[in-house]
This record gives C-alpha cells, structure tokens and sequence, in this order.
C-alpha cells in the first residue's frame, strides 16, 4: 500500500501572497498561513501558534496572488514537503512547506468599520 501524503489547513494569512513568474513563465507564488493549537504548559493549556509556508503554482498561484489577503480566514488543501540544504556558511539547513492545491476564501479580513463576509467561499483551485 502507498502512502499518503495530504496535509489541510485553516488559519489566517500572515502576509499577502507574491505572485511571480518563473523562467518559463509558471506562475507561483507564497505566502504564509497561522493556525492555533493549545499546548500544556506545566498545570495550564496555552494557546500557541503555528506559521505555514504556502506555495502554490499555475492558475491556483494566480488566484490566490489577486484574491488571498493578510488577515483572511483561508483552507488550504495540499501536500506537505521538505527541502534541505546547505547554506554559504557550510550549515546544514532544513525548511517545511504546504505545497498548495486548493485554496477557499472562507472569509475576508475587517477592513476598519466593515464587517462585510461573503456569502459562500471563494474557491481558488484550478477548474
């Protein structure tokens, strides 16, 4: 049997995505995501967060650098990777990253007075 590798996230997104284009013209781009969890810290549960690397490619990549916003409530659906190299000071260095399929709005940041959240999610992923 295979396994499987398939990771889903809700959280709020800590930075607006940055849409670029590589060599050949693929869109990508990456952004970061926060979720909570509570952790036992001697006799009392604490609430600590955990920040995601996201990054997506093509029409998701797309979407998500015109519609996905700091402080939005977003699910991201993807697989879970991770690089290791070593740096200019001959340090070994690791990173963990979501490599993103599927993105939903589930709803918009405040924006000062307004309380506006959409009606239904706003899915990202390629159609």
């Amino acid at each position: 049997m295979r396994g499987v590798n398939r990771i889903v996230l809700v959280g709020r997104v800590g930075r607006d995505p940055e849409l670029k284009f590589g060599k050949k013209g693929t869109p990508w781009c990456s952004w970061s995501v926060a979720t909570e969890r509570f952790v036992r810290d001697g006799e009392n549960w604490v609430d600590t967060t955990d920040w995601h690397r996201i990054v997506a490619f093509g029409k998701v990549a797309e979407r998500s650098g015109e519609r996905v916003h700091r402080g939005d409530l977003i699910g991201v659906e993807g697989v879970l990777t991770y690089e290791s190299w070593t740096d200019e000071e001959g340090a070994q260095r690791t990173s963990t990253r979501v490599i993103a399929d599927r993105v939903n709005v589930l709803s918009r940041r405040r924006v000062e007075a307004s309380t506006e959240v959409p009606e239904e999610e706003e899915n990202l992923q390629d159609a």
